[in-house]
Formats: C-alpha cells, sequence, structure tokens
C-alpha cells in the first residue's frame, strides 16, 4: 500500500509542477501559483498518509503555509497598470 501511495504522491506532484508551467503563461504566475500549491498539499498529505512522522507533518504544515500566502498575494490587485498619456496632433504635427 505504501508503494501506492508514494506513487501517487510523485504523480501528484509532477501534475502541481505541469499545472504551474501550463496555467503561468494564460493566468498569470501567482494563480499559477495557487494552483500548483493545491495540487503540493495534496501530495503532502499523501505523505503523511504513508510515512507519519513529525518531519511529514511539519512538510504539510509548511505548504499549507506557503498556500495561504500565496492565496493572499492573489487577492490583492496588483500594481496598477502604467498610462501612457498620448497628445492628440492636428494634420500640420501641432498639438491640438
Amino acid at each position: 500500500m505504501n508503494e501506492v501511495l508514494r506513487t501517487a504522491e510523485l504523480v501528484v506532484t509532477a501534475s502541481g509542477l505541469l499545472a504551474i508551467l501550463l496555467a503561468a503563461p494564460v493566468h498569470g504566475i501567482r494563480p499559477a501559483l495557487a494552483l500548483g500549491l493545491e495540487f503540493w498539499v495534496g501530495a503532502s498529505l499523501l505523505r503523511l498518509s504513508s510515512q507519519p512522522s513529525w518531519s511529514a507533518l511539519g512538510a504539510a504544515a509548511l505548504v499549507v503555509a506557503i498556500r495561504q500566502l500565496v492565496q493572499l498575494a492573489t487577492r490583492r490587485p496588483g500594481p496598477p497598470a502604467a498610462t501612457c498619456h498620448v497628445q492628440a496632433r492636428g494634420p500640420t504635427g501641432v498639438s491640438s
């Protein structure tokens, strides 16, 4: 049973990395990290169920804490977009 859980842990971890790589170009890095961390929380819980130890519990707690920080950062609005002020020019090239 432990071998099945270890294989599942590897698959879930790799799926999280793949999710980050595929989602980052489309949705941005913060939402992609949040998605990948969801997978890594699952992998940490699988590891905890296959090897119950204090270090596995600490690793799972650390991943959950990092996930919470990333989700908090994702909810905040990003920096304002740079605005470009362009003056309209008439047919002679002189500003209106």
